[in-house]
């Protein structure tokens, strides 16, 4: 499956278990879930996840971006 969703400043991505985590795409009024075969690959994302929002929320991206998640 492909998932694409918007990064906007205002996103967040939650860790809700172990191995899954989650978040909402308000364009597309959906939220979106993965699960990860290691603990290790959610917190890598989550890492990844909140650099990328920290830069937006200082302005140092203002556009909003599209992430493809290949599952």
């Amino acid at each position: 499956a492909i998932i694409n969703s918007t990064i906007t400043p205002n996103m967040t991505f939650t860790k809700t278990s172990q191995k899954f985590g989650q978040w909402a795409d308000s364009r597309a009024n959906t939220v979106y879930g993965l699960g990860f075969s290691t603990e290790q690959q959610l917190q890598q994302v989550l890492v990844d996840m909140e650099s990328e929002l920290t830069l937006r929320h200082f302005g140092f991206d203002k556009d909003s971006h599209v992430v493809q998640i290949m599952c």
